[in-house]
């Protein structure tokens, strides 16, 4: 027979010893003895087994969609909710790139700026030089733009408008990169880029050039 010589006291084994052969029945808090594999199967099952928190719980996969189980009984996989948030908040998004440049005399007609679009995904379509949202809701939109006139006065106001957010110009300033971030509730609907003023004067123009644009649906 082997011989073991060991290195703990006699007293810390009969205090290891005594909390194998007098495990508890349920897990105590503060225990330092084993706990019994049945304390152990009632505790679990009591807790979140058939008689605890997930009693009557099932289980939402991806398939079946958390929008069909609206209820305080269902428990989503994370695939599940991957799926659900990325339908909530959509990529759609729609793109204007550089229009080169377009004059317009000072007039209160919002003259559309014509635009070389891309569409990143259905919600949102583009034809050129408007695009059409699907659906209401928040979007998020995001411009830069470069305006100038050929006037000095400052008694009128250059404006440009995109996605129903207007941007004031005053006739002295020649604007480069001018950047406009914001949340705004937009109606389904057809939107495009416009290029005004308030009041029109003669001999006035007004340039917009190198336009940027993102619109992308929020909520």
């Amino acid at each position: 027979m082997s011989e073991y010589t060991l290195s703990n006291s006699a007293a810390v084994i009969d205090a290891a010893i005594s909390s194998v052969a007098g495990a508890d029945a349920t897990p105590t808090a503060g225990s330092q003895n084993m706990v019994t594999s049945g304390g152990v199967k009632t505790y679990v099952d009591g807790t979140v087994g058939a008689v605890g928190d997930f009693l009557g719980k099932t289980v939402t996969t991806e398939a079946t969609g958390i929008e069909n189980t609206d209820n305080d009984t269902s428990i989503p996989t994370s695939a599940a909710v991957v799926d659900y948030v990325s339908s909530k908040v959509s990529l759609s998004a729609y793109g204007g790139s550089s229009v080169g440049v377009v004059s317009r005399t000072a007039s209160t007609n919002q003259a559309p700026v014509p635009l070389t679009t891309t569409t990143l995904s259905g919600d949102i379509t583009t034809n050129g030089t408007s695009f059409t949202l699907s659906k209401s809701g928040l979007y998020l939109v995001a411009y830069s733009v470069d305006l100038s006139t050929n006037s000095g006065s400052t008694s009128y106001a250059a404006l440009f408008k995109f996605a129903n957010i207007e941007s004031v110009v005053s006739g002295t300033i020649q604007v480069t990169n001018r950047q406009v971030n914001t949340i705004k509730y937009l109606s389904a609907g057809t939107y495009s880029a416009a290029l005004y003023t308030r009041t029109t004067f003669g001999g006035v123009t007004i340039t917009c050039r190198n336009l940027y644009a993102h619109v992308s649906f929020l909520a």
